[in-house]
This record gives structure tokens, sequence and C-alpha cells, in this order.
């Protein structure tokens, strides 16, 4: 899975990615932009989620609590397994890219 959460009252979009990723992977996350809202019907219920994108040069470190190991991978060598959902959100973080995961 990815690093991600909710919006705290008042917050950005781009505050709360921020805030997620350094509480969840001790990362800061520099030059954050929102790229696309993805909404997932999952029958029952709805998720939006707001797919953020910026630059880190920190090493992850997992909270332990949410995120028990994170690491940094080739966005085309995904570990087994990776969920669908985080397959099709990396997928389109690549075409906003260009196809360059730098």
């Amino acid at each position: 899975m990815l690093p991600g959460g909710g919006l705290d009252k008042g917050e950005s979009l781009l505050e709360a990615a921020c805030r997620e990723l350094a509480e969840e992977v001790g990362c800061t996350l520099d030059f954050a932009r929102h790229i696309e809202t993805l909404t997932l019907d999952w029958g029952t219920w709805t998720n939006v989620i707001e797919l953020v994108s910026g630059t880190t040069t920190d090493t992850p470190k997992p909270d332990g609590r949410e995120i028990a190991a994170a690491r940094f991978f080739d966005p085309r060598a995904l570990p087994h397994p990776t969920s669908k959902p985080a397959q099709d959100m990396i997928a389109i973080w690549l075409d906003h890219q260009n196809g360059s995961s730098v």
C-alpha cells in the first residue's frame, strides 16, 4: 500500500499529503502537487482519493503502527503483493512523469 490518510480540519490536500508521509514513513515531501482525483466505488461505500506527487531525499522509516516496512522500488518492479489500486495509482503517477521516475 501507499502512505495515505484523511484531511484534518482546515488542512489542504497538499498539507495532508505532507503530514501523512511524514507520520507514516518519516519522509519530507518536497514540491508536492495534486495530480488526480480517483473515485473507487466499493458497492456499499465510495472512497475518494486525491493523488499527490512530489519528491524526497529521505530514507523511509516506517512508523511501525500503520506502516510495518517501507522502501523505494522501481515502479516497474513492484513487490508482491502490491494491491491493484496501488498499482493503478502508480501507473497514473508514471503517466504524469512522462514515464520517468525521477
